[in-house]
């Protein structure tokens, strides 16, 4: 629940019969309803886990556990191997946080990075991503 400045003043949350509904505050509804302000706060990355802090793995689908908070609820994450990639600026593929998924690293051995960004139910994306680090072998 955010409101929002419409140009003719802020818009107003009330619930009436178990119903959210919003309407733009006049003198006559003012006292009818209560702001709840704009969510502008970011949602944090706490920590980011790659096969339960495990530092090498033979197998190309990790497991990831994401860590996250914030001032409402987290809905999205993003997850990628790029680090060039701000998902503030550009159309990703998010998807639904849960506090553990399974990721598919790219082809061939080596130390693997993955990043994390979490994003809110108002929208808002966390401003770092956290990264956690594994190292792919064909071996155990």
């Amino acid at each position: 629940m955010a409101g929002t400045d419409t140009g003719k003043g802020y818009v107003y949350y009330y619930e009436s019969n178990d119903v959210m509904s919003a309407y733009a505050t006049n003198s006559a509804t003012r006292n009818q309803a209560t702001f709840v302000g704009i969510d502008d706060i970011l949602p944090v990355v706490e920590e980011v886990l790659i096969n339960d802090g495990a530092v090498i793995t033979n197998n190309n689908t990790v497991k990831v556990n994401v860590t996250a908070s914030d001032n409402h609820e987290v809905v999205e994450m993003y997850i990628t191997e790029d680090e060039t990639v701000d998902p503030r600026g550009t159309v990703v593929d998010w998807i639904e946080y849960t506090e553990e998924s399974q990721y598919v690293l790219s082809s061939g051995i080596g130390e693997k990075t993955i990043y994390v960004w979490v994003k809110d139910n108002s929208g808002n994306v966390s401003e770092v991503s956290k990264s956690a680090t594994i190292i792919y072998t064909q071996y155990t």
